[in-house]
Parts: C-alpha cells; structure tokens; sequence
C-alpha cells in the first residue's frame, strides 16, 4: 500500500522517476562519516589483534605439541566442538555475504579461502576494504554489484 503522500503518484519500480516521500530509516541517519570511522577504527583493531594472536599462537604451538595434537586437545573437549562449530558457521555465513556482494568470482573466492584460513582477520580485512571504498551509499556496501 502506498502511504497517503503518494496515493496521487503512479506506482513504478523506478525509485528515480518516482522516488518514496521518505527515505528508508536505515537510509535517512544523515551524515554516515562519523560511524564509518568509529566502524574502520574498531575493524583496524580488530584486525590488529588478530593478527597479533596468530603470531604469538604460531610462535608458541610448537612448545604445546603438534597442530595436529593440539586439534584432538580441542574436539575432546565439548565447548571445543562448539567453539569449532560456532566459529565455522559464521565464517560461513560472513562468506555468503561476500559471494553476493562480489562481482568477480575470483576475488569472491580468495576472500572466502581468506576468511577459512584466517577468521575474523579476513572478515575484518574485508569490511575494512568496503569501508575504504564507501562513499556514503549504505544500499553499495551491503549489496556490492547487485545493488539496484
């Protein structure tokens, strides 16, 4: 149903020739600036204190035993399992997100084996990337090329 301000209008899927009497709520907070640093400033943490953790956890695995040892240390445990299960479903739901942004399959696909082998340091990395590239339209950042 079209709201009262646009009763007199033709009803068209064309947003530009017959535009909506308000912007959607996400679409109308102003001026995005300020939450896009905030946003890059805690990713770049993020993603720095991902990093910092997989260095110190390469340098140090081999005095807790092998990778492979340490992974039967995990799955023994049932919080490990679920960590494990946790995890893994959300890198796999973050990469569906980048499927359906990314135009090119091939960067579609490196940033999906990045986000597998690395976690949130790949996620991380990845919004910092959209964030550096935005440009104010939150319609490209969430939907990438599909964007209407």
């Amino acid at each position: 149903m079209a709201d009262e301000e646009d009763a007199g209008r033709p009803l068209t899927a064309d947003p530009v020739t017959n535009p909506p009497s308000a912007a959607a709520p996400w679409q109308s907070r102003g001026d995005s600036r300020g939450f896009v640093t905030l946003a890059m400033a805690i990713t770049a943490v993020g993603a720095a204190l991902m990093t910092a953790v997989i260095t110190w956890a390469l340098s140090v695995s081999n005095a807790a035993g092998s990778n492979t040892a340490q992974v039967e240390w995990i799955i023994s445990n049932p919080w490990g399992i679920v960590s494990l299960v946790d995890l893994y479903t959300g890198f796999t739901v973050f990469s569906l997100w980048i499927c359906f942004r990314e135009k090119s399959r091939l960067a579609a696909a490196a940033w999906v084996v990045t986000m597998m082998t690395t976690g949130w340091l790949g996620g991380s990395l990845y919004v910092l990337n959209c964030l550096r590239q935005f440009n104010g339209d939150w319609q490209w950042f969430f939907m990438g090329h599909r964007k209407a």
